[in-house]
């Protein structure tokens, strides 16, 4: 079993507030916007990635989704402002 799957608006639905959400963004380069998530909880058996570039599940979607949630991650102020470049 690979350790990644491409995530979907489902899995995102699934996320367990109760649960610590361990999140990384990619951009294409320094300060641009995101291209890539990647999210993980406790319970989940493989690491969900989303490739915003591509879809299917957009940006918005996403930060809908997963706002609300308690968030673990490095230098999560630079992903917040990726966020806030990317959101209408």
């Amino acid at each position: 079993m690979q350790v990644y799957k491409q995530g979907t608006i489902k899995d995102l639905v699934l996320l367990d507030k109760t649960k610590l959400l361990f999140i990384d963004t990619e951009t294409s380069k320094l300060g641009s916007q995101i291209r890539l998530i990647q999210l993980f909880q406790e319970h989940l058996t493989q690491v969900l990635i989303f490739d915003v570039s591509v879809g299917p599940v957009n940006i918005l979607t996403i930060w809908e989704l997963i706002k609300d949630l308690h968030w673990v991650g490095h230098n999560l102020t630079y992903d917040m402002g990726c966020f806030n470049k990317d959101l209408p």
